[in-house]
This record gives C-alpha cells, structure tokens and sequence, in this order.
C-alpha cells in the first residue's frame, strides 16, 4: 500500500499538470435539468447540471456525474480496489457525462462524454444562435428576464435571459443573448434548463480542460459521428458493445428471469445537418 498510494498521487499529479487551463470561473449557475431521452417512451430523466463561468470560458456540466467521479478518486486514493469501489458507489445517482467547455477566446466549444467506458472528444466551432428578442417578460430567481427565441440544430428554443448578469452565457451549448440564460426549453417541451441558484465563486475556480492529459484516452470525433455512436448504444445495444470486444451474456428481469432486450429508440437533444 505504501507503494500504491505514491503511484497514484503522482498520476493524478500529472494529469493537473498537462491539464490546459482555460479560465478561473467566478460565478456558478446551477439549472435543473430535464430530457426526455428516448423517443418510443413518455419518462422524463432528471439531471442537476453546474454552470461554472469565467470571463473568457465556462464549463457546463452534471453535479451527480461530478461527485460520483469525485467520490471514486478518493476512495482509489485511500486504497480500495476496484470492486470494492463499485460496491460503494452504485447506489449513487447518475448524472450526464457529458462537459461542454466554451472558449470565446478563440471561438471554439469542446464536447467530452462516455459510452461504454469509451472517452470522446470533438471541437467545433462555438456557435452563437440567432435569436429573435421579445418584449415578454418573466421574473426567475427574483431576477427579471426577458424572453428570446431560435432555432437551432433541428430544435426551437424559447429561453428567459436576464440583462441584470450581463453574460452572453446559458446552460449547455445556448450562448450569445444579452444576458445570463436562466430558463431554455424547447417548443416541444422535450428539454428544458431552468436555473435553481446563481453563486459567486470564492475563491475563484480553475477550468481545466483534461483532453491533454488523457490523450490515450480520448477518442477524437464530430458532433454528428458521436450522436451515431451514442445512438447506436441505445438502438443497438449488442452491436455496439461487440465492436468494442464486450459480450451480454444474458438478460434478466425483475424476477431474474432471460429476457429479450427491449428495442429503444432516441431521443437526441440536437441534430446535425
């Protein structure tokens, strides 16, 4: 154990190290956040996504998925195997892993997510919506709002702004409005964000962006390759798994009995043209 334990601090170590900081993020919106992921299904997932923000980027992403992380690092800090950590951690709620990193330094927005223990990245361009301002008001977390709207990839989005936090900033790839986004929801009612509480950040917190330190570890893609990936998890659970060398081997239902692995189809929150 008094080996282990230096090994591990030295790698953790150097993934800080070879981490790229994009800003020191001063302020944190929290949204909660609602999807309906699967189109064949009326069950609505729930998330709570943190919203850190600097003066030239931001990160947006899951507070479950971020403490479930936090918390396994630090059990595999104090020494406990991989099982044992399983066994402590399942019953934690899950969160999206995905993280939007917006840099408005040089205009680019940074996607990273997971499927089936397998890290994607991808870059794009950070775009910002054209939207059509509204003289409609509404007041949200005592501040008052105006109402915007616009549609982007394949979606309508009606969002409440507040010039009172003038940040172009919003909750997941929404940008550009004169004001801090504090509730987007689509026109179909599918996905929403609506912000439960603004804080200052003191001391200041560091975006790392840890696509430099894992680079063995990320697979490179596009926004339109990784809804393909992902979908084909969801609608071809068998094949999708197969190609990254696992098998099901079988099953079961409530009652432990063999099933049949009920077919789905999703429900994606953007499409590309």
């Amino acid at each position: 154990m008094k080996r282990i334990l230096p090994l591990i601090m030295s790698l953790l170590l150097s993934q800080c190290l070879f981490a790229q900081i994009l800003d020191s993020a001063y302020i944190r919106v929290q949204y909660e956040a609602k999807s309906k992921n699967m189109a064949d299904s009326d069950k609505i997932f729930s998330d709570w996504f943190y919203l850190d923000a600097g003066v030239t980027a931001s990160v947006f992403y899951s507070f479950y998925d971020n403490f479930s992380d936090s918390t396994k690092r630090s059990l595999l800090l104090s020494g406990l195997s991989n099982e044992e950590i399983f066994k402590k951690t399942k019953s934690l709620k899950r969160g999206s892993e995905d993280k939007i990193y917006k840099n408005y330094e040089n205009n680019t927005l940074m996607f990273l997510s997971n499927v089936f223990a397998q890290d994607y990245f991808y870059e794009e361009s950070l775009e910002r919506q054209n939207w059509v301002l509204s003289k409609d008001t509404a007041i949200i977390e005592s501040y008052n709002c105006l109402k915007a709207t616009c549609m982007f990839r394949g979606r309508e989005w009606i969002a409440w702004y507040t010039p009172d936090i003038p940040m172009i900033e919003g909750p997941w790839k929404l940008c550009g409005l004169p004001g801090l986004i504090l509730k987007a929801v689509d026109a179909k009612g599918e996905f929403s964000f609506i912000c439960k509480g603004i804080s200052l950040l003191m001391p200041k917190k560091e975006i790392f962006l840890p696509v430099e330190a894992y680079k063995n570890k990320y697979v490179k893609t596009d926004g339109r390759t990784f809804i393909q990936i992902k979908r084909k998890s969801v609608e071809d659970l068998k094949n999708s798994l197969a190609s990254q060398g696992l098998t099901i081997v079988s099953v079961t239902d409530e009652k432990g009995i063999n099933a049949e692995i009920q077919k789905k189809r999703m429900n994606a929150i953007e499409y590309y043209e």
